[in-house]
């Protein structure tokens, strides 16, 4: 083919083709940015929540909480790693509405999630989900806990696990509180909540996972 062919045959082409080429690269790169995405993600051991209202959580400190509880966890889904995820929810009111309002919306969407079993709470953080009756009662899944708020939650402070300079500050008007799981005995959700509560209970011990 000489170059006069193949050059006539290509604007013939793209005359014809040229929506149909960019809409296929288009999708092709979507395809090839989501497959890198789903590769490189990190998929969490345990995850939990930090619901405050008051108590304002730096990016800092929760990392530190976050590398805190990783120590008691196995790499349960077997990647290498143990991770744990921290979701935070900000209800403060006296910030900006908008921004209020979506967390509130967001906390909505995680709570339809029955894997969610172990919770990091203020005073105030517990009063608003528990006026939705959302936790459950230590005695129920450990009974050898100590604990506050007759019987539902665990003050962070008063655990060895975290009687650390570090933590001194943070954790005193912190808790640990686990929710009333209500969904199939046996599914993912039932799987992740054990998990999160298998997590919770070597903490109380003060048993780290090696």
């Amino acid at each position: 083919m000489t170059r006069e062919n193949f050059n006539l045959k290509w604007h013939n082409y793209w005359y014809y083709y040229k929506w149909h080429t960019i809409a296929g690269i288009f999708v092709l790169l979507l395809i090839i940015t989501f497959v890198t995405q789903c590769a490189n993600q990190v998929k969490p051991d345990v995850s939990i929540l930090l619901v405050t209202k008051a108590e304002y959580v730096s990016q800092d400190q929760q990392n530190a909480i976050q590398e805190k509880l990783q120590q008691f966890i196995p790499d349960i889904n077997k990647d290498g790693k143990k991770v744990v995820s921290i979701t935070n929810i900000d209800l403060n009111e006296k910030q900006d509405a908008t921004y209020f309002a979506a967390m509130v919306e967001k906390l909505m969407a995680i709570m339809q999630d029955n894997s969610q079993g172990v919770f990091i709470v203020d005073d105030g953080g517990y009063d608003y989900l528990q006026k939705s009756d959302v936790f459950e009662k230590f005695s129920a899944v450990l009974p050898e806990a100590a604990t506050t708020k007759d019987g539902y939650e665990i003050a962070i402070s008063g655990l060895t696990s975290f009687k650390n300079q570090s933590f001194s500050s943070l954790t005193n008007n912190l808790y640990f509180a686990v929710r009333a799981y209500s969904g199939k005995s046996k599914s993912p959700d039932k799987t992740a909540y054990d998990n999160a509560i298998s997590m919770l209970k070597k903490i109380v011990e003060n048993k780290p996972v090696k």
